[in-house]
């Protein structure tokens, strides 16, 4: 109830100065979707979507591998039985730490639907977000390698981008509700994210 009421906060925030959309604007199918609706769908999802498989292949024939769904809020300890494990809030600011960039996804998306970001740099935000984790857990497992004592305990995530590709969705079917296009350059401060991800976009961009 606590993350809900977090996420309802967190979206009039957003969008409480948001202008109204223009009656020939609302003529396109794609703008019954209203930004709002996209950035709390995106935070919802953020923290109660599925964020990796994680995979504990055990010790061969002495301790049986686990396969975990892993969230930031819950833990699905068995994919057959579906037997979870809700987290208490103490453990789902721990996540949040684990999983900072899924948030930050989510209002990135909010920026671009107002006009403020590009849609290449917020695929690149979209892409760390879903690298997170797998990206930690590789660091963890090159340090247990120099104690091998320790390399029972390590883990392997694999992305859910069930995040990732909603965003792609929401970007590729509902149009920007202005008249500024989204990808070009505006005079306005940029996020530390951004200025990460502009060079990676210009990049990728050049290379296609």
């Amino acid at each position: 109830m606590v993350i809900v009421t977090i996420i309802a906060l967190a979206v009039y925030l957003i969008h409480r100065h948001d202008p109204p959309i223009t009656e020939e604007a609302k003529e396109g199918v794609g703008f019954r979707i209203k930004p709002w609706m996209i950035t709390a769908t995106m935070f919802i999802l953020a923290f109660y979507g599925p964020l990796s498989l994680n995979i504990y292949p055990g010790l061969g024939p002495f301790e049986a591998g686990m396969i975990y769904i892993f969230s930031m809020t819950y833990q699905v300890l068995n994919i057959f039985t579906l037997d979870i494990v809700v987290f208490e809030l103490p453990i789902v600011m721990i996540t949040a730490l684990l999983a900072i960039m899924r948030p930050i996804f989510a209002y990135q998306m909010s920026r671009y639907y107002k006009g403020r970001t590009t849609r290449g740099r917020t695929i690149i935000v979209g892409i760390i977000s879903e690298l997170q984790m797998t990206i930690i857990t590789g660091v963890v497992l090159l340090y247990l390698m120099t104690n091998p004592v320790m390399l029972f305990v390590y883990m392997i995530a694999v992305p859910i981008p069930v995040l990732l590709l909603l965003g792609l969705v929401f970007m590729w079917t509902v149009p920007v509700p202005e008249i500024q296009a989204p990808w070009k350059e505006l005079d306005e401060p940029k996020e530390w994210w951004d200025e990460e991800s502009e060079a990676a976009s210009k990049v990728i961009f050049e290379e296609n």
